[in-house]
């Protein structure tokens, strides 16, 4: 015979408990601009830097230099 095995049912939360949950202290690649973990985007016009200061960024990061005084 075959054992029956109890299954728990699969529990919700809602978007308070989620954002009560998380951690609360941000630690960022560049002072607080990019987080290190997760998702980060950079928005704005056409034609003001995004791509400039991404690239400007990368480099920094890369090399361990500190953005903006940061």
């Amino acid at each position: 015979m075959s054992e029956v095995k109890a299954v728990t049912p699969f529990q919700t939360i809602d978007g308070l408990e989620v954002v009560s949950s998380a951690e609360q202290v941000f630690t960022g690649l560049v002072g607080d601009l990019l987080a290190d973990v997760g998702l980060t985007m950079m928005c704005a016009k056409p034609k003001v830097g995004k791509s400039t200061l991404a690239r400007q960024l990368a480099v920094s990061v890369a090399e361990g230099l500190h953005e903006a005084g940061r």
